[in-house]
């Protein structure tokens, strides 16, 4: 009934058009233009129909109400599940072909999502993700999944990865190797947020599967790709599409609509064009016509012949839909290669060899394989990953005979030249010597100490010894102190040393080292260095205070501050609940992230599909704290991780 209204409805708007056509053509004006043609194309028909069943030709044809183009069709046209050749894209007048250039798989519910291939031809309107759903069976599969990509270090959406399902029974191939050797049996795209959507599944078990896709072949077969998974299988439900109407559509911003169901478009509106009752939430004609096929439908639905599914929303959860659905959020990353391997083996600068790897190297052997002067000293000083080794050495030998091991994967042999080139230099037709000094630098920022904060020295190469002279003075107002400063090494190898002196708000500071008062491990000493710099009140400061609650699962959380950029201001190490204090802030905007850190190393890992690990959990406080001036933020209620 409704459709027949709806054809006379149409008839009408064109006798309309026609009686102003002629009327307009009487009386003669100038051409205004008119508006924008802002509407994107329109299917009129589609042979077979959208939603048919027992599909057995190659070729598919739909036909729009205005001429339109294709926009690089093999790349943003999506069919699910995969061909391994691309159809044949044809225009022909304002019919669209679709050829297939394989045979198809039996019983097997195919669509095709067109993406933003298809724009109107002057005005280059795209008609955003339309859906063509047909079935090579008795039936359409009507199951359906909704899920979210979030990268696993940055929190932010992942856009543009395929999601690929593959079903679970697998007698022949395991699970766990899947991606890596067979295309999925079904597969969509992440939108800009992150969002991703299937229906027209089958009611069984699936492996998730997200792939930032490096050559486009669907298979993780390149070490960079970027990845996402869930380590158990789902089953997706089903979604009514009348209920869907009912609850979703009835926005009139059609967002979660959009959002839900890009494959049910066609299926909700022409359902809806059949029925001879309308639902008090029905939507306007106008808000769904763009994407409706003007033809009888009959839709063999699989979930209607298998009424003893149990996924199957009921009617009073659907207000709820989205927390019905399963909790489908994959988090990206690059996985690691698990196999070790040397980056660099190479001298620095005088003094200084640098040994690379890409994974922690604590079971590398790195070995000198000749005799040894006794005046010849090496230290051997590891990066807080272990993926670096640097060894400073006494610059009074000419080469050095190494080793470098690791099982059978590293072997090698490095005879090192001690003596870098160094490029000559002239000045008045002499050569000029540069003499090399130990640079001192400190936490001052801005000429500014912050409040209880110590004064800290910080070398490029380990300090091994540190003599006072009676030229080294400490200047506090008007009190000068000589020869009586005392610091304390603060890392194993000298690279920090801490003065043993407190310091007053609103007060100023000086000091002044004379030359030689630090050695270096390679011989090196400083030159005359002053520092000048005050501690400011502390009204000036703000600041953070938080009582961190985590799991019990969780070995250790790391707690990071960090600005509105980013850049880590702070941070804590905690294994158990407990009250964390961020002191003496400067105002501004601060975030708070919390890494799960489950194997203990001090920083965030990326997990491993082939070892079923998952990327360590981040979790954002979700509030940006903004620090004023001589104001504290108290968090009454705990973090809950």
């Amino acid at each position: 009934m409704i459709q027949r209204v709806l054809k006379y409805f149409i008839f009408f708007v064109g006798f309309v058009s026609t009686c102003i056509l002629f009327q307009q053509c009487a009386n003669i004006v100038t051409p205004s233009g008119g508006p924008k043609d802002t509407v994107p194309p329109v299917v009129l028909q589609t042979s077979p129909s959208n939603y048919s069943t027992n599909f057995k030709g190659q070729t598919i044809h739909i036909t729009f109400d205005e001429f339109v183009t294709l926009n690089n069709p093999n790349k943003n046209i999506l069919i699910s599940p995969p061909l391994v050749k691309h159809p044949d894209y044809k225009l022909s007048g304002k019919t669209l072909s679709v050829k297939f250039k394989e045979v198809l798989k039996p019983e097997t519910t195919y669509s095709i999502n067109f993406g933003e291939a298809i724009k109107d031809l002057h005005e280059g309107n795209v008609f955003n993700n339309y859906v063509y759903v047909f079935s090579t069976g008795n039936i359409i599969d009507s199951m359906s999944l909704v899920g979210k990509l979030i990268n696993a270090f940055s929190m932010e959406p992942a856009e543009n990865f395929y999601v690929m399902l593959y079903a679970g029974e697998n007698d022949t191939i395991p699970t766990d190797s899947l991606p890596y050797s067979v295309k999925p049996d079904y597969v969509t795209v992440s939108d800009k947020q992150g969002l991703f959507s299937f229906s027209g599944l089958a009611d069984k078990s699936y492996m998730v599967f997200a792939l930032k896709d490096g050559n486009a072949n669907f298979l993780f077969d390149l070490p960079n790709e970027e990845i996402g998974f869930i380590d158990y299988l789902v089953r997706p439900v089903y979604i009514d599409p009348d209920l869907i109407l009912d609850s979703v559509l009835s926005d009139s911003t059609f967002q979660d609509y959009n959002y839900l169901e890009p494959l049910y478009q066609d299926t909700v509106s022409e359902i809806f064009i059949q029925q001879d009752t309308v639902s008090e939430n029905f939507v306007p004609l106008d808000s769904i016509t763009q994407n409706v096929v003007f033809e009888d439908v009959i839709i063999q639905d699989s979930i209607f012949l298998d009424v003893k599914s149990e996924n199957i929303l009921s009617e009073d959860s659907v207000n709820n839909i989205y927390k019905e659905l399963p909790d489908l959020t994959l988090y990206t990353f690059v996985q690691e290669d698990s196999i070790q391997k040397m980056f660099k083996k190479e001298i620095v600068e005088e003094g200084l060899l640098r040994f690379v790897f890409r994974y922690p190297a604590q079971k590398v052997k790195i070995e000198v394989q000749e005799s040894l002067p006794d005046t010849f000293s090496i230290m051997e000083v590891p990066s807080s990953r272990y993926d670096t080794v640097l060894w400073y050495f006494t610059p009074n030998k000419d080469s050095l005979l190494v080793s470098i091991n690791y099982d059978t994967l590293i072997n090698d042999t490095v005879h090192f030249s001690l003596k870098p080139r160094i490029a000559e230099r002239r000045r008045r037709n002499k050569d000029v010597e540069e003499v090399k000094r130990l640079t001192i630098n400190n936490n001052i920022v801005q000429n500014k100490l912050k409040p209880e904060q110590p004064l800290v020295l910080l070398f490029k190469e380990p300090v091994s010894e540190v003599i006072m002279r009676d030229t080294t003075w400490f200047i506090h107002g008007k009190d000068t102190v000589f020869n009586n400063l005392k610091f304390e090494k603060l890392d194993e190898y000298g690279f920090k040393y801490r003065l043993d002196k407190t310091f007053e708000p609103e007060e100023s500071y000086k000091i002044r080292f004379p030359d030689s008062i630090f050695y270096s491990f390679k011989g090196l000493t400083n030159d005359t260095t002053d520092f000048s710099f005050n501690v400011p009140a502390l009204s000036q400061y703000g600041n953070i205070y938080i009582t961190v609650d985590i799991p019990d699962n969780v070995p250790q959380v790391i707690v990071e501050l960090t600005d509105e950029k980013d850049k880590v201001i702070d941070k804590r190490i905690i294994t158990k609940t407990q009250k964390i204090e961020f002191l003496y802030l400067n105002p501004g905007k601060y975030k708070l992230k919390a890494t799960f850190d489950m194997d203990r190393n001090g920083f965030w890992s990326p997990g491993h599909f082939g070892k079923k690990i998952l990327p360590e959990k981040i979790v954002n406080f979700p509030e940006i704290l903004e620090i004023r001036a001589n104001w504290d933020i108290d968090l009454d209620e705990p973090w809950k991780l």
